[in-house]
């Protein structure tokens, strides 16, 4: 009574006689081989140890099986979590899942295996901004050390930004200027590579030109040569403005309203 039945059957390899289970295919001695299989994303044949495996190891390295054969089975299934995670019940356990991702994280980051992992996701971050910011893709929104208050211009039909009150009452008597769009690298005091997003270019003299006061002049020397030796290989000019030659290039009667307090703080 019970047990397993075993029937007569033949190797679908070797072709030899033996007992086995109804869905047998292969005699022990072959199975113990392995199954013989074909590669459904490059079709060579290959042997495994399970007879349902799909790819060969190759390609299993190249983890083709993530790409997928149906995308569109990839976007039903995405909008269906989407709809989900807008439900009560998909908020509760979107709310539950990150409490547990977190903890997890969180422990993690306390090993040598997940603090190497932070220092190399930092490194990795941080070389995809540089490469942004040299190609001109990315521009960080930071403000001037040596300002403390919002530098904006309101032109009539805009509200500009900018890093310091310098820079917007200069753009603001001075409007064909381009902002900070010429990139220029230089090797920096730490022998790294860094992008100098220059502050001004005006495409109608071809002249750049950064804005900043001589006491951070040495601290941007690098950057400033690295803009000099720029503008000599591409027949361009460079001006520097601080102190001394500030309203050379601002024009105090043209500022009324909110944009006359930013040209007090400019010339305070």
């Amino acid at each position: 009574m019970g047990g397993i039945r075993l029937i007569n059957k033949k190797c679908s390899r070797c072709e030899i006689d033996y007992l086995g289970i109804h869905n047998q295919i292969l005699c022990n001695n072959c199975k113990s081989i392995g199954y013989d299989r074909i590669c459904k994303s490059c079709n060579i044949v290959f042997i495994t140890q399970y007879r349902y495996t799909n790819h060969c190891s190759d390609c299993k390295k190249d983890k083709v099986w993530k790409r997928g054969k149906f995308p569109e089975r990839g976007k039903s299934i995405s909008n269906s979590k989407k709809a989900f995670f807008q439900t009560d019940r998909g908020k509760e356990t979107a709310k539950s899942v990150g409490k547990t991702n977190s903890i997890k994280m969180k422990r993690f980051l306390k090993t040598d295996e997940g603090k190497q992992s932070l220092i190399m996701r930092g490194r990795k971050i941080s070389k995809i901004m540089k490469e942004k910011i040299s190609k001109g893709l990315f521009t960080p929104k930071i403000t001037n050390t040596f300002t403390h208050w919002n530098a904006v211009i309101d032109t009539g039909k805009e509200i500009r930004k900018f890093r310091s009150s310098w820079e917007a009452c200069v753009w603001y008597c001075n409007q064909h200027w381009e902002y900070e769009t010429i990139r220029i690298k230089y090797i920096g005091i730490d022998l790294q590579d860094h992008t100098y997003i220059v502050d001004f270019y005006d495409p109608i003299t071809n002249t750049i030109y950064e804005i900043k006061p001589k006491c951070h002049y040495n601290d941007s020397i690098l950057k400033i040569d690295a803009a000099k030796l720029f503008c000599k290989n591409n027949n361009m000019k460079f001006i520097l403005i601080d102190e001394k030659n500030l309203l050379n290039y601002i024009n105090p009667s043209l500022f009324f309203g909110e944009n006359k307090k930013q040209l007090e703080k400019c010339l305070n």
